[in-house]
């Protein structure tokens, strides 16, 4: 929790002290691409947590949060975009039989979740190099459950997706090394990673 204090703290300073110059980094007509990876993965913490010390020989990988994000700024200071988002979360391990000690099974569960959502985003930083914005959106979130194993009698689980909403609102910023090409970090609650970071690419 300090790591990620430290970070937001830095990012709320960055966009505090970003100096104000004649041109800014976005403009009406400016498309920006994203593609971030995010951290943590919270649903491979919680299940490495729930199956430690039940099942034997426990594995747990995960991959993501990955997000790419397309924006176009209708104005100086207002984007409209999407976001399309994908994590997924393998768990592997053994189980004696209960009923034959002689035989021990293999699992691989797998929980891949994707979500899209369509975005607002105010931008406040004037600078041409640094670009700051809050983020507001909201969509489709669908999450499922795959099972392999070599148990003859085991009955796969159906889909999961109680509830195929997803939302986020988030704070962020973007760095140009050059015309096109940039770094960026957000911060944000919600759908996705807590916090992302990655590349930016800005088209004027």
């Amino acid at each position: 929790m300090k790591t990620v204090k430290k970070i937001i703290a830095a990012s709320f300073l960055a966009v505090a002290f970003a100096g104000n110059v004649q041109a800014q980094a976005v403009e009406e007509g400016t498309i920006l691409i994203d593609a971030t990876y995010g951290f943590p993965n919270f649903t491979s913490k919680l299940l490495r947590e729930a199956y430690a010390g039940t099942v034997d020989d426990v594995t747990v990988k995960s991959l993501g949060p990955l997000a790419v994000k397309f924006e176009y700024l209708v104005s100086d200071k207002i984007g409209i975009g999407l976001e399309a988002g994908y994590a997924n979360t393998t768990i592997e391990y053994s189980q004696i039989d209960a009923f034959n000690p002689a035989n021990t099974y293999s699992y691989k569960v797998s929980m891949p979740r994707f979500r899209v959502m369509p975005k607002f985003n105010f931008h406040f930083a004037d600078n041409d190099s640094f670009d700051a914005y809050v983020s507001v959106g909201a969509g489709y979130a669908s999450s499922n459950i795959t099972v392999e194993t070599n148990q003859p009698n085991y009955q796969d689980l159906t889909t999961l997706n109680l509830f195929p909403v997803a939302a986020r609102l988030a704070v962020g910023g973007r760095y140009f090394f050059s015309d096109a090409i940039g770094a960026n970090l957000e911060l944000g609650l919600g759908s996705g990673a807590l916090v992302a970071a990655g590349l930016s690419i800005r088209i004027q």
